[in-house]
C-alpha cells in the first residue's frame, strides 16, 4: 500500500513536470514571437517592389531564355548578390552556373488572315489576342500555308476533305480531349493523303474569362532543332511532310473564318475556291541556346537549404508588345533576394547554410534546376530545398505550401506550422510544374510556395509589376525566414 509520503513525492514530480512543459511551451511562444517581430521588422518592401519593378523593364524584354534580355537579368542578380556579399561556389565564376538548353525562339509575330480573290489580305488577326500557334511536338512551327478552309463537324468528315484545306475545328470538338486527338491522328495519318492535303488546323477555344492567349515556351526534352533556312545558321532536319500548323483561336475570329468557308460535306466546292482563302504563318525555331543559373551562399550551419526561384519568362511577342513577367516570376526573385538581404543583414548566423539559387529555364521545362540537380554546387546529400514561383496576389489568392507530386514531407508539414504560426492563411497542395520537382525526383526533400494568381495577366502581356502586391510577397519572405531560423539541423529520422 502507497504511504502518503509516496504519493506525495509522486504528485511533487508531476506538478515540476507540468511546470516544465508549460515554461517549454512558453519560451517556444516567445521565440516564435520574437522571431515574427524580427521578421516582420527586417522585411523591406520598398526593396521587393524595386526589384519586381526592374526585372518588369523593357530592357529585359520578358527575359526569355538565352536572349540578351535574360543575359541582363542573370547579371542583375549576380550583381546583387555581390552587394549583399554572398559567396560565390567553388567552380563558379561570377556566381554563374553555365549550362545549354534548347529554347524556342521567335523571329517575327505569327500571322493568320483571310485572303480576298486577288491574293490581297481582306482580314489580318491579332497575335495573343485572337489567336495563338501551337509549337508542341508533332506541330508545324516555321513557314507558311495557305489553303481554303474546311469546317468539320464530325471527326468522319475528315474523310469527305478534297485537295488542300485549313481544317477548321469547333469548340464542341476542340474541347473534347478524345475528339480533338482522333481529329489531329486523322489529319497526320497517311490515310487518305493522295486524295487531301490538311495543311493547317485551326481550334475554336472560349477566351471570354481571359481575353488573351497565354504565351507559353515549352520545349519537351529531346527535341531536335529546327532550320529557318537562314544564312549562318546551322542547318536540320525539315518538318515532316505531314505535320500541319496548327493555330487556337478565339470565337468571334472563328466565326470570321467559318463563315468563309466551306462544311467538309462540301469540301470539293471549297477547294477549288479562291475567295475563301486561309493564310497561317509562323516563324519560331528550336535551338540551344547557352545560359545559365545564378548561385549564390550564405554559410551557416553544416546543413543546407536550397532558396530558389526561376528568373526567366516568356519573351517579346515581336509585335512592339513583351511579357514582363512581374508576378511570374520577378517576384519570387525578389522574394529570394529579399530573404538573402535579411539573412546576410543579421548578426545572428543561420542554423542552415543557406544556397540562393535563380534558376534558368524553369518555362522551357525546368532545365535549369535540372541541370543543378546533376551539377550541385553542394553535395545534395541531407539538403532541403523550397522554391518560390508566383507570389504577391492582389486578389487574395491563398497561399499554398505544395509538395511535389505523390510525395508528403517534413519539410512541407514544418512550413504549414510556422505559416500557422504566423497567422498566415495557406493550404497544404502538391504540384510538379515548376523546379522543386526537379529536387524531389532526386530525392530531396522539396516544397514550393506560390499563390496561384492566373487572372493578373499570367504569360502575357498584362502581367506587370503594377498587378503585384508586395506585401503579399513579404509574407512569403516572412514564413521562409522563420522556418530557415527554427530549421532542423538533421534530416528526420
Amino acid at each position: 500500500m502507497e504511504t502518503f509520503a509516496v504519493r506525495r513525492r509522486d504528485w511533487t514530480r508531476r506538478r515540476r513536470a507540468l511546470i516544465d512543459a508549460a515554461f517549454a511551451l512558453l519560451v517556444v511562444a516567445a521565440l516564435i514571437g520574437a522571431i515574427r517581430a524580427e521578421c516582420a521588422d527586417e522585411v523591406d518592401l520598398g526593396s521587393i517592389a524595386g526589384i519586381i519593378c526592374e526585372l518588369s523593364l523593357p530592357k529585359y524584354a520578358g527575359r526569355l531564355t538565352g536572349t540578351d534580355g535574360n543575359w541582363a537579368a542573370v547579371k542583375y542578380v549576380a550583381d546583387y548578390f555581390e552587394r549583399l556579399g554572398l559567396a560565390s561556389p567553388d567552380g563558379l565564376d561570377g556566381y554563374l552556373q553555365p549550362y545549354v538548353q534548347p529554347t524556342r525562339l521567335m523571329h517575327s509575330p505569327p500571322r493568320l488572315e483571310i485572303l480576298d480573290a486577288s491574293g490581297s489580305v481582306a482580314r489580318q488577326f491579332k497575335f495573343t489576342t485572337q489567336f495563338s500557334p501551337s509549337t508542341a511536338p508533332g506541330c508545324r512551327i516555321s513557314g507558311e500555308v495557305t489553303a481554303p478552309g474546311v469546317i468539320l463537324e464530325h471527326v468522319d468528315d475528315i474523310d469527305r476533305v478534297r485537295g488542300e484545306a485549313v481544317l477548321l475545328v469547333p469548340m464542341h470538338l476542340a474541347a473534347n480531349p478524345t475528339e480533338i486527338e482522333a481529329v489531329m491522328r486523322r489529319v497526320t495519318s497517311s490515310s487518305g493523303r493522295d486524295q487531301a492535303r490538311l495543311l493547317g488546323v485551326v481550334l475554336e477555344v472560349d477566351t471570354s474569362g481571359r481575353g488573351y492567349f497565354p504565351i507559353g515556351s515549352f520545349v519537351a526534352p529531346g527535341s531536335f532543332p529546327t532550320d529557318r533556312g537562314d544564312a549562318g545558321r546551322q542547318s536540320m532536319a525539315e518538318p515532316a511532310s505531314n505535320e500541319p500548323m496548327v493555330f487556337t483561336c478565339d470565337r468571334p475570329t472563328f466565326a470570321e473564318l467559318a463563315a468563309r468557308s466551306a462544311a467538309a460535306t462540301t469540301a470539293t466546292a471549297a477547294a477549288s475556291s479562291t475567295s475563301r482563302t486561309i493564310r497561317m504563318s509562323t516563324d519560331y525555331s528550336v535551338e540551344p541556346v547557352r545560359t545559365a543559373n545564378v548561385v549564390g551562399v550564405l554559410p551557416g550551419g553544416a546543413r543546407h537549404i536550397i532558396v530558389g526561384a526561376h528568373l526567366d519568362h516568356v519573351g517579346s511577342n515581336m509585335d512592339g508588345t513583351y511579357n514582363a513577367g512581374a508576378m511570374d516570376n520577378a517576384s519570387g526573385v525578389a522574394a529570394m533576394i529579399e530573404i538573402a538581404r535579411a539573412l546576410s543583414a543579421s548578426p545572428v548566423r543561420p542554423p542552415l547554410t543557406v544556397v540562393f539559387v535563380a534558376f534558368n529555364g524553369e518555362e522551357q521545362f525546368m532545365y535549369g534546376s535540372r541541370h543543378y540537380v546533376s551539377e550541385p554546387c553542394l553535395p545534395l546529400g541531407d539538403a532541403i530545398m523550397v522554391n518560390i514561383d508566383t507570389v504577391g496576389s492582389p486578389r487574395g489568392v491563398l497561399l499554398q505550401i505544395e509538395n511535389a507530386a505523390g510525395r508528403d514531407t517534413q519539410l512541407v508539414r514544418d512550413l504549414c506550422s510556422a505559416a500557422a504560426q504566423l497567422g498566415m492563411g495557406f493550404r497544404k497542395s502538391a504540384s510538379s510544374g515548376t523546379d522543386h520537382s526537379s529536387f524531389a525526383n532526386a530525392g530531396v526533400e522539396a516544397a514550393n510556395l506560390i499563390q496561384p494568381d492566373f487572372a493578373g495577366g499570367y504569360h502575357g502581356p498584362g502581367d506587370t509589376a503594377d498587378g503585384v502586391d508586395p506585401g503579399r510577397v513579404a509574407e512569403v519572405v516572412r514564413l521562409v525566414l522563420a522556418y530557415i531560423r527554427t530549421a532542423r539541423t538533421a534530416p528526420p529520422d
